[in-house]
């Protein structure tokens, strides 16, 4: 489950509008096989924390966190982590990673890497997103589709503006439904 939504989620990330100059197809999915395996590790990680809750008995039959509070929490947290981790220098583009493999003398292992370095980039400013799905629901598509538009913009965008503002507004979303519980 964790696996679809990182690819439904994420290899969106990678797709520039207008962008449409010749590319080494073979390249292009060596380079897609380096991004996906680094979020395959960072499967493990959710699936781990998702046992846990279960366990827990946090999440119900839905993959949905029951109780409000702790939901706010994970808002809090997740808010909290986006506005205060220190900030990448900058993602580099898909277009400056092809830029860079379009050498002739790029290898699978050049566009490997350069896959790695990428994925590794989008896990480190993304993924403490992704475990908001847990308020929403692993699987609901809604939340899927809102969440790769705000992670399109944290990965291709690479401004403190993008990973800051969403911080700042799951923590308002997290004050918020504390307040709700407690009125």
């Amino acid at each position: 489950m964790w696996f679809s939504m990182v690819l439904a989620m994420m290899v969106p990330t990678l797709l520039i509008p207008g962008f449409s100059r010749s590319v080494n197809i073979t390249g292009c999915i060596v380079f897609l096989f380096g991004y996906v395996c680094i979020w395959f590790v960072f499967r493990f990680f959710a699936v781990t924390i998702q046992w846990c809750l279960q366990a827990s008995e946090v999440l119900n039959d839905w993959m949905v966190i029951i109780n409000p509070s702790t939901s706010a929490a994970v808002f809090l947290l997740i808010g909290s982590i986006q506005l205060f981790k220190p900030k990448l220098v900058s993602l580099p583009s898909w277009s400056k990673l092809l830029n860079s493999t379009q050498i002739n003398s790029a290898s699978f292992s050049d566009y490997f890497r350069a896959g790695l370095k990428r994925g590794g980039n989008c896990v480190y400013s993304c993924s403490p997103v992704m475990f908001v799905m847990f308020v929403f629901g692993l699987m609901n598509l809604v939340a899927m589709a809102f969440l790769t538009i705000i992670m399109y913009l944290m990965a291709n965008a690479a401004t403190v503006f993008s990973a800051r503002s969403t911080g700042l507004v799951l923590v308002v979303f997290g004050m918020l439904l504390l307040g709700l519980q407690h009125t």
